[in-house]
């Protein structure tokens, strides 16, 4: 593992030197490492196997990907999503038109 571990500003700071990517906290730095470049997960999905490094990512996976109905339907082509944000992305990429609510 290449981490370059300091301080900016009086704030401790980590490093990846394989990426770049850079954090306050050593825990979210071991997290990042093992997921982005070990390819090791704390969390994965029982349907797909598919792996998060944090629950909250998971949790959200499953409601989008996996979970029965959805709550918003597109009034265009019928397509269905978990969350209203998502829907509206979709209305402006795909259709480009906006969502009335």
């Amino acid at each position: 593992m290449r981490v370059t571990r300091g301080q900016i500003d009086g704030q401790n700071f980590w490093r990846c030197d394989v990426c770049g990517f850079e954090t306050r906290h050593r825990s979210t730095f071991y997290r990042h490492y093992k997921s982005k470049h070990l390819g090791k997960f704390s969390f994965s999905c029982e349907i797909c196997g598919k792996g998060y490094s944090v629950s909250r990512d998971l949790k959200a996976h499953i409601a989008v990907k996996h979970a029965g109905p959805k709550a918003y339907a597109c009034p265009q082509c019928n397509f269905e999503f978990a969350y209203k944000c998502t829907l509206k992305e979709h209305m402006c990429k795909v259709h480009n038109t906006t969502l009335v609510d």
